[in-house]
């Protein structure tokens, strides 16, 4: 398959991911997924694949497990030394990424075809590993060092939703690594990881975060020192992610001319 055409494929700099908890640093992946979504790019390059593999209209498990295939086939997977977001176009240009990078690129898919989705989280900890499903109540009760999702069987009411690992050829659609009574991933049983996103400073496109999430009840004579903490990060991202969403709008309508 041809790979898409994208000119002039670029990358931005949001600082201080480490100061997000990690259902925000979620908040930001599912935005890049949603934004690309309505990329047309994005829209043609998932319809191409379901016409070359012949699934049919309406097929939507057969759709989902197409393009878990594809991603797992086609994009190569590839450890990094810190955290780097790619946009999915510029991950399907070029072919390679890490976890998130290959979540994104599965899931500006499915927004695409309007497949409902979910980001999700997995990580080791002294009783086993744990899953995080994103927009579900929060608790740090595991490392998390790999991210991945879930699709719904129908774009309209989902009655059934599985689990997508793209990083791992091979394993069919609603295979899962925290039910999986194996090593397939490394990084989850490794004390040297140092969990998910855990950069400095993270690559990142037309961002934006949401509330802050509390992981645990503070303590009552920290309360005020910890509430102000997290409104001046939040106030900190949230002025970063604007200024990157500018640029981005700006280039988009520059390149759109």
């Amino acid at each position: 398959m041809n790979r898409v055409d994208v000119p002039n494929p670029k990358v931005y700099h949001l600082e201080n991911w480490n100061r997000l908890s990690e259902p925000q640093k979620l908040d930001v992946i599912k935005d890049i997924c949603l934004r690309y979504g309505r990329d047309p790019r994005v829209a043609t390059q998932a319809v191409a694949i379901l016409r070359k593999a012949n699934i049919a209209p309406r097929d939507y498990v057969g759709q989902a497990a197409c393009l878990l295939k594809w991603v797992q086939n086609y994009i190569y997977y590839v450890n990094e030394p810190g955290e780097r977001l790619q946009d999915p176009l510029y991950t399907i240009k070029e072919r390679y990424g890490d976890c998130d990078d290959m979540a994104i690129v599965l899931c500006s898919f499915f927004e695409a075809i309007h497949l409902p989705w979910k980001l999700v989280l997995s990580g080791g900890s002294k009783s086993g590993k744990k899953r995080y499903i994103h927009g579900e109540r929060f608790k740090r009760d595991a490392t998390y060092a790999h991210i991945y999702c879930m699709v719904g069987d129908n774009p309209f009411r989902p009655n059934n939703w599985y689990f997508c690992e793209p990083t791992i050829r091979g394993v069919p659609l609603g295979w899962d690594v925290v039910s999986a009574n194996d090593d397939s991933l490394p990084e989850l049983l490794s004390p040297q990881y140092n969990g998910f996103g855990v950069s400095p400073m993270a690559v990142a496109v037309g961002t934006s975060v949401g509330e802050s999430t509390s992981v645990h009840p503070p303590k009552e004579n920290g309360y005020f020192m910890q509430a102000f903490q997290t409104a001046l990060s939040a106030a900190f991202v949230g002025v970063v992610t604007t200024v990157i969403s500018e640029i981005v709008l700006e280039h988009i309508r520059n390149r759109r001319k």
